[in-house]
């Protein structure tokens, strides 16, 4: 009878589960209504696999660690789009975003393309509707 609870013991004792990160110590909100909420996640191949608290997640699953401190995680379909008119007339537009001072926009290479103009946000840094450069 010992020999046999002994198997089962060492056969529950397989390791951890691996995962690609571990959040913890977060306040999450599953959208459960039996539980609402729970304290971490685990997460493989950018699917959630496990949801619960920080300790038991530890307990089952290595992975990478990501500790939120309390901070809150909240599920949500994510839209990224463009509007394809205004998208396109943006990307004829010279990027200068990474600039701050008027040397360095004066200085930016496109800013000599043909097809490119300043516009004039770029030329003053004030800008229209007070607007200023990062």
């Amino acid at each position: 009878m010992i020999l046999c609870l002994l198997i089962i013991n060492l056969a529950s004792c397989g390791g951890r589960e691996p995962v690609d990160l571990l959040i913890l110590n977060a306040s999450v909100y599953t959208v459960d209504d039996d539980k609402p909420w729970a304290q971490a996640l685990a997460i493989r191949d950018g699917l959630i696999v496990a949801v619960g608290a920080s300790a038991a997640l530890i307990r089952d699953y290595e992975g990478a660690q990501l500790d939120l401190q309390g901070q809150m995680v909240l599920p949500g379909f994510h839209d990224s789009h463009s509007h394809l008119v205004y998208g396109g007339l943006e990307l004829m537009r010279c990027d200068l975003s990474a600039e701050s001072e008027v040397d360095g926009l004066l200085a930016h290479p496109d800013h000599t393309r043909a097809d490119h103009v300043l516009a004039p946000l770029a030329l003053n840094p004030t800008g229209r509707d007070g607007l200023r450069l990062p």
